[in-house]
C-alpha cells in the first residue's frame, strides 16, 4: 500500500512541477514580449462573408496597374517603361518589363 502511496506523490509531484513550467514559460513569454493582441478574425466577428470586398478590392487594384509598353523590340523602351514603373511602386508592370528584358 505505501508503493501505491508512493508512486501517487511522485507522479503528483511530477504534474506539479510541469505545471509550474509552463506557468513560468507563459510568465516569460509575456515578460519578454509584452502584451501580445492576437488579430481578430473578421468573418467571425461580422457572421458574414466578406468575399465581395475581397473582390472588390482586386478589381480596384487590377484598373490601377497600368499597362505600360513592353515591346520586346524595343530595348529603350522597356527599359523606360521598367524605371517608371519601379519608381511608381506598380509591381506588376515592373514583373512585366522584367520578363520582357529576359526575352531580348
Amino acid at each position: 500500500m505505501s508503493v501505491i502511496f508512493s508512486k501517487l506523490f511522485e507522479f503528483i509531484l511530477a504534474a506539479k512541477i510541469e505545471l509550474t513550467l509552463f506557468g513560468v514559460a507563459v510568465a516569460a513569454y509575456f515578460f519578454l514580449f509584452g502584451n501580445v493582441k492576437l488579430p481578430k478574425n473578421s468573418k467571425l466577428a461580422d457572421g458574414s462573408s466578406s468575399k465581395d470586398d475581397g473582390d472588390e478590392s482586386f478589381s480596384d487594384r487590377r484598373g490601377q496597374a497600368k499597362s505600360l509598353p513592353c515591346n520586346p523590340d524595343d530595348y529603350e523602351g522597356i527599359e523606360k517603361a521598367f524605371q517608371t514603373a519601379f519608381e511608381e511602386g506598380d509591381h506588376r508592370s515592373v514583373l512585366r518589363c522584367w520578363n520582357a528584358m529576359k526575352k531580348i
